[in-house]
């Protein structure tokens, strides 16, 4: 029997990082499903594609329109009141930025309501774990330094801190009216570290079913050596009739 040592080594290296390759031809990418959960008989879903050598090309969650038209009608029990906590992929939490994903659902909009006091979802791709998240209180022990900060974006000050989310900076130029807000792209910090990007989509855009891009917040320093994504889209599927938003572009930082 004659055995190809590529072959099984690339099956190590697969079954150690926790990837399932799917039965992807060594050149080729895989689709790797990372978690799920069912709200109201629809499932979200995390997931990841991965090229050979454990690149990580793109992270996604899979958002059914179902859960758009009739969202629940009460908080969940994730934190800040999460409709949705979802572990990614292992190999995304090993190579890439993201750790997991939250999303919140605000019937009534939040604070400031100036500016998001409409209903909309809040889709948090976090990089650190659940158990981090929960401990965050009212106050951030450490402002990030300049170089932490995204260009553009404004942070609110260390007593700004939600607890079980952290500090949300933003452009002032995405803090529009109620009637013009429709999606902006969000930056979390905690004790000096950015960890987390939040893509924030009105119900009304959403159900509009229309793929949509936000530009990706780029600190100078990111503060540790991963992958981080440089794209973000908002992918509209017709025919499954879901959104799948997909962070893609993934370089190298620090």
């Amino acid at each position: 029997m004659t055995v190809d040592l590529v072959a099984v080594a690339s099956w190590i290296v697969s079954m150690v990082s926790g990837v399932t390759v799917g039965g992807a031809s060594p050149q080729g990418s895989a689709i790797v499903e990372g978690s799920s959960t069912t709200i109201l008989g629809a499932k979200v879903s995390t997931w990841a594609k991965v090229a050979p050598g454990n690149v990580v090309q793109e992270v996604g969650v899979n958002l059914p329109m179902k859960i758009v038209i009739g969202p629940p009608s009460k908080p969940g029990t994730g934190p800040s009141g999460a409709i949705a906590t979802l572990p990614f992929p292992a190999v995304v939490q090993q190579m890439a930025y993201f750790n997991h994903f939250e999303m919140q659902w605000n019937p009534h909009g939040h604070p400031p309501a100036c500016c998001f006091g409409v209903p909309h979802f809040d889709f948090h791709f976090y990089a650190v774990p659940e158990d981090v998240v929960r401990q965050i209180g009212f106050l951030d022990p450490k402002a990030p330094t300049k170089d932490r900060l995204p260009a553009g974006f404004i942070y609110l000050g260390q007593k700004a801190c939600v607890p079980q989310m952290g500090v949300h900076a933003s452009r002032p130029g995405d803090m529009k009216p109620n009637k013009d807000f429709r999606s902006v792209m969000i930056a979390g910090f905690y004790n000096g570290n950015m960890h987390f990007v939040e893509p924030m989509i009105t119900r009304a855009f959403l159900m509009k079913k229309q793929s949509f891009t936000l530009a990706v917040p780029r600190p100078a320093t990111l503060g540790r050596e991963t992958l981080y994504p440089t794209q973000f889209n908002g992918i509209f599927d017709p025919v499954k009739q879901e959104y799948r938003l997909v962070f893609s572009g993934f370089e190298a930082r620090n």
